[in-house]
């Protein structure tokens, strides 16, 4: 895979955020779909990332997001903005989540 691509069109802070907690699913490397996910279809893999199977040494494969993630930091930069004016939104995954929910309930 890539170290990085060029999206094909300006991300969102929202595009970002999804991107911080993907797991890869719907896709050839979704997680939840392979022997690692055990029978409850868990995406992530527990450390250490090797394994040994009949003297092979295997290694899982890490998601973006990880059970360890404890905060995540989109920072939102705009060049009319000066000083005070630029956004930082720092918070943990648990505040971020009450958020979304939070949000989602209003707009709707």
């Amino acid at each position: 895979m890539p170290l990085y691509v060029k999206p094909d069109r300006l991300l969102s802070v929202q595009d970002v955020q999804n991107g911080m907690r993907d797991h890869f699913e719907g896709t050839d490397l979704d997680m939840t779909k392979d022997a690692g996910a055990g029978p409850y279809k868990v995406p992530y893999r527990w450390r250490p990332m090797t394994f040994e199977v009949d003297g092979q040494e295997y290694t899982n494969e890490r998601a973006i997001a990880t059970q360890q993630t404890g905060f995540v930091i989109v920072p939102q930069m705009r060049n009319w903005a000066t000083g005070c004016r630029r956004l930082v939104f720092f918070g943990s995954v648990w505040m971020m989540q009450t958020w979304l929910s939070l949000r989602r309930s209003i707009v709707r």
